[in-house]
């Protein structure tokens, strides 16, 4: 190498080490330039340019604040002589808090990175630099924005508010500390972390603002509501009419009581087949019933009313009958309107009936006005509380054959008569009046015997007495029937007892009857008076003594029809004896022929030596046209059919108990109509003819008596007391 481009290389490497101790940023390629320069003045080139001198370097501005994320432009000045085209590099002596660009120029752009500072950032032209402090600062708060999860909290309840901070530019900024408050304290708190909690019910406004700049703030609406307590549905009991609505209200409210009115409340009813509840609490009637509970709820706290559903009031009661004016013994249909209070016809309601004499018209449940005695009485049908009446006047009834029938169950201590068993079907009263011990006059008011007109009277004791007929006789229109009745055993006159006494008129009963008394005990053969014989063919009656005690009534052109197994039938015999008699007549079988009817009567002393003595004779195969009637015949011989002796008007079969506790036996027909009367008579009977064998004095009477099921007890006695199995007639009729 030349000594020439031996100095070059050296200059030019001597120029580079200074250049590098000094800014450690040259440019190569200005460095070249300078380099080149003085080699070839050194080495005897062409003549070298004046040198470049670098006084000053100056950088505007010298201090500055920038924000993180923005950006500031330096200004660098030289003061130099000789130079062109210089290059001024930037560098940062804290690129992480300050940058500055890398560009070789007389600005230099520094960029806020972090805060912190101040950072020195240099301007280096040749050997001469200078630096400008840089402090980055945050940057600003341009805009706070407030959201929360929950806007509504429940009293005691917190929520996180969370802020999102902006810049100017929009984008988002972390880390800063603010300011929070709220409009009502009394409503909401929040903390220093945007925190907040319900305290009482009500709106609220949460605000955060820059602690820097307070006009910088942003604020969110908040509503507390009242935690439920308690939830009152008004009014907590009522009704509703079926078809119709009634409203309920639901008041809801915290622990202090005051009143919540935001909650959505949900109705339920306990019988929707009854009520049914919208969600607006409005109540429906369905049908009738209840309590039914009502049932208003509001997160989970409820309150209820009981509501009961009821038909549409009856406000009136219009009673109309068939005939207002009736005759005693006739019945007329009463008949009820009921309406609203809109004049509707309401129906399916209850009706209760009743009379204001009933000793005078009695009325049943279906409204049936049934004329007992002549008078006026006052009719009421009562519905839900409203009556309405009629007056029904009651007249007295014309007495004929065919409705001269009267019973009475008398009980003897007290002369008094038992109403389901003593009827008199004309119309008129049944009168008891005691002559003394064991002796009772019986008055059928208006069942006297007018001409042509004949009768029959029969009784029947208690099972614990013996009683016969004393006599019986008009009295004007009326008719008395005396009884007297002996006590079993030793027969002494007696009032402790009860009887069924029964006067029977011609053609009262439809069915084909018979009757006659047999007043002449030792007559061989005679006819009895037309004021108390009756057959219904018309024929006339004779009466045969064929030996003591026993005698035959012939009733004539009377045949069964069918014979002797044809129309069921059965004889009924009482006793008859002026001022009493221990003697007991009884029925002891019945024969038909081709054309007449017989039946034999046999009488028996106590020592049960056959005597003579008078007899009253009823055959009964039915009873009055439109009534119930039955009557049956139990025979001790059980090869007896005893379909030939009983028959009810219902068709039903009777049925004949075996002995009860008492000894008796339950005879078990059709059970009665509540409000219908029975009359009741019981015949003991001794018939060899077909195998029921009774050779001593046998008296049979009834037990307890209960015809609301259809039973009748029957008990026979012999003299001494004893209780006996004995064959026996009962006749039951209305």
């Amino acid at each position: 190498m030349s000594t020439c481009a031996s100095r070059s290389r050296s200059a030019f490497d001597r120029l580079r080490t200074r250049s590098h101790a000094a800014s450690h940023r040259l440019v190569a390629r200005h460095a070249t330039i300078l380099v080149t320069t003085a080699v070839v003045a050194a080495c005897g080139g062409q003549a070298a340019a004046p040198k470049c001198a670098v006084t000053s370097v100056v950088v505007a501005p010298n201090a500055a604040n920038v924000a993180v994320g923005d950006t500031l432009r330096l200004t660098s000045t030289l003061t130099q002589t000789n130079c062109t085209n210089l290059a001024v590099t930037w560098e940062s002596n804290n690129p992480a808090v300050a940058s500055v660009s890398a560009s070789v120029s007389a600005a230099g752009t520094v960029t806020g990175v972090a805060v912190g500072g101040p950072v020195q950032v240099v301007a280096r032209a040749g050997t001469v630099s200078s630096a400008a402090a840089i402090v980055v600062i945050p940057q600003t708060i341009a805009s706070i924005g407030l959201t929360i999860a929950n806007a509504v909290l429940d009293e005691g309840q917190s929520a996180q508010v969370t802020a999102t901070v902006r810049d100017s530019r929009g984008n988002s900024l972390s880390g800063r500390t603010l300011l929070w408050s709220t409009s009502i304290a009394a409503v909401a708190v929040v903390d220093t972390n945007g925190r907040v909690t319900g305290v009482s019910a009500g709106g609220v406004t949460i605000s955060a603002r820059d602690p820097a700049n307070p006009a910088v703030t942003g604020s969110i609406a908040v509503t507390v509501r009242g935690v439920v307590a308690t939830v009152v549905v008004s009014p907590a009991s009522g009704s509703v009419v079926v078809g119709r609505t009634v409203a309920l209200v639901a008041t809801v409210r915290n622990a202090a009581g005051i009143a919540i009115t935001d909650r959505t409340i949900t109705w339920t009813t306990s019988s929707p087949t009854i009520a049914t509840v919208t969600a607006a609490g409005v109540v429906a009637g369905i049908a009738v019933g209840g309590p039914v509970t009502i049932r208003a709820t509001a997160d989970g706290v409820s309150g209820s009313a009981v509501i009961t559903v009821t038909l549409e009031p009856v406000v009136s009661v219009v009673v109309v009958a068939g005939s207002t004016t009736i005759a005693v013994g006739q019945a007329t249909k009463a008949t009820a309107t009921l309406r609203d209070a809109l004049d509707n016809v309401l129906t399916g309601r209850s009706v209760v009936w009743t009379s204001g004499s009933p000793a005078v018209a009695a009325v049943n449940a279906a409204g049936l006005i049934a004329a007992v005695a002549t008078g006026t009485a006052t009719i009421t049908a009562t519905s839900e509380g409203t009556s309405g009446s009629i007056t029904i006047t009651v007249t007295p009834t014309a007495v004929t054959a065919a409705n001269r029938l009267g019973y009475a169950l008398v009980d003897g201590a007290t002369a008094t008569t038992n109403a389901a068993f003593t009827d008199n079907v004309s119309g008129g009263s049944v009168t008891v009046t005691s002559l003394g011990v064991g002796y009772w006059r019986v008055g059928f008011q208006r069942l006297g015997r007018a001409t042509g007109q004949s009768d029959v009277a029969l009784v029947t004791p208690a099972a614990n007495a013996h009683c016969v007929i004393d006599n019986w006789a008009p009295s004007g229109v009326d008719m008395n029937v005396e009884v007297r009745c002996f006590a079993i055993p030793g027969f002494a006159p007696t009032s402790a007892t009860s009887f069924s006494v029964m006067l029977v008129g011609n053609t009262v009963f439809q069915a084909r009857s018979a009757f006659v008394w047999a007043n002449q005990p030792t007559g061989n053969s005679y006819a009895p008076s037309a004021s108390n014989a009756y057959t219904s063919a018309g024929s006339a009656i004779s009466l045969l003594r064929t030996a003591p005690g026993r005698y035959e009534s012939r009733l004539g052109v009377f045949p069964r029809p069918g014979g002797f197994g044809g129309q069921p039938e059965v004889p009924l015999v009482s006793t008859v004896a002026a001022g009493g008699t221990t003697v007991h007549c009884e029925s002891e079988g019945a024969d038909v022929d081709a054309v007449s009817g017989l039946v034999y009567q046999d009488c028996r002393g106590t020592n049960d030596a056959h005597a003579d003595a008078q007899y009253t004779l009823l055959v009964f195969s039915g009873g009055r046209a439109g009534k119930s009637w039955g009557f049956g015949y139990f025979a001790e011989d059980s090869t007896f059919n005893l379909a030939q002796f009983q028959k009810q008007s219902s068709g039903a079969a009777i049925t004949f108990g075996a002995p009860n506790a008492n000894g008796g036996r339950d005879v078990r027909m059709a059970a009665v109509t509540a409000g219908s009367k029975r009359g009741i008579l019981i015949t003991p009977t001794s018939n060899t003819d077909i195998g029921g064998v009774v050779t001593e004095w046998v008296s049979c009477g009834f037990g307890s008596l209960a015809p609301v099921t259809g039973t009748y007890e029957v008990i026979c006695r012999n003299a001494t007391g004893a209780i006996v199995i004995s064959d026996f007639i009962i006749v039951v009729v209305e």
